[in-house]
């Protein structure tokens, strides 16, 4: 079984100021560029680059360019913002359940 992979991007205007849509993609295809660092942005306005992000139950856990491990909580990642971030830099905000 494929693990699941979702985009992550702004939800259509009318919704809740914050909301997000997570929308699965299929877990075969290649998310995006390896080489590319994905930002995650917090609510508290930390903002991290990542090398390597997925779900794990309740927390997000991700890998840095150095290769250091970080596990923040999902409800602390300000989704609207990483989705934000990264599509102005031309790369999509994904996350996957692992």
């Amino acid at each position: 079984m494929s693990p699941k992979v979702y985009e992550v991007s702004p939800a259509e205007d009318g919704s809740p100021e914050g909301a997000v849509e997570m929308t699965p993609i299929g877990g075969d295809a290649a998310v995006e560029d390896e080489e590319m660092l994905i930002l995650v942005a917090l609510k508290d306005g930390t903002i991290y680059a990542t090398a390597d992000r997925w779900i794990e139950g309740d927390d997000l856990r991700f890998v840095g360019p150095a290769g250091a491990e970080r596990i923040v909580a999902l409800i602390d990642v300000d989704m609207r913002l990483s989705a934000q971030l990264n599509r102005e830099r031309g790369a999509a905000f994904v996350l996957e359940a692992r």
